[in-house]
């Protein structure tokens, strides 16, 4: 399990490398190491610490601050999970949990998300659309918009993912990234 975790590290991080203008890949192959070391053997982990890397890299973060990043991911899973939805900014709350509960909802489009960010700004948006296909150019840039928003502001609990039978950009399923992320939103909240 451990070399097997050490190698998805190393891929995903080699594929992350390519991304970066500040870190070089001798660093990143010391935060795998870093990474498979602190996560004891719990796969899962692995993947939402890598997703958290690949979200620094995109904001150009250095190699200290992604280091400080993988330091202070708590080890435990749902401790992690706290964490992270505690690092979602206030001011975007609402958009981030409206999602996460259209995110609860099955078969939902990458698209589909698009246009619920649009309905957040203005309620009557869709008698405004035009009845026109939109152009490809126009679905790439903004499935590619779309996928940035989710990850950016759901920190790898969620996940985008090709339809078995892709018929046009923007109809990738977005789902939690595992079945442990909708346990976790759905536990009730402790009363004190």
């Amino acid at each position: 399990m451990h070399a097997d975790i050490e190698s998805f590290g190393k891929t995903k991080l080699d594929g992350i490398g390519d991304l970066s203008t500040l870190v070089g890949k001798a660093h990143l192959d010391s935060l795998a190491e870093t990474v498979v070391v602190k996560a004891e053997g719990v796969f899962l982990w692995v993947r939402v610490v890598l997703n958290a890397i690949e979200q620094g890299v995109l904001n150009e973060d250095d190699f200290e601050d992604l280091q400080g990043k993988v330091a202070a991911f708590p080890t435990e899973l749902k401790v992690l999970y706290q964490y992270l939805l505690n690092s979602i900014p206030k001011f975007t709350h609402r958009k981030a949990f409206e999602t996460l509960i259209f995110t609860f909802y099955k078969g939902t489009f990458l698209l589909q998300y698009k246009f619920l960010s649009n309905l957040f700004r203005d309620p009557d948006f869709a008698t405004k659309l035009s009845m026109k296909p939109l152009p490809e150019n126009d679905l790439r840039r903004y499935s590619a918009n779309t996928t940035r928003q989710i990850n950016g502001r759901w920190k790898g609990f969620l996940e985008i993912r090709p339809t078995v039978e892709k018929s046009c950009q923007g109809d990738e399923i977005v789902s939690c990234m595992h079945s442990t992320v909708e346990e976790f939103f759905l536990q009730p909240i402790p009363r004190k």
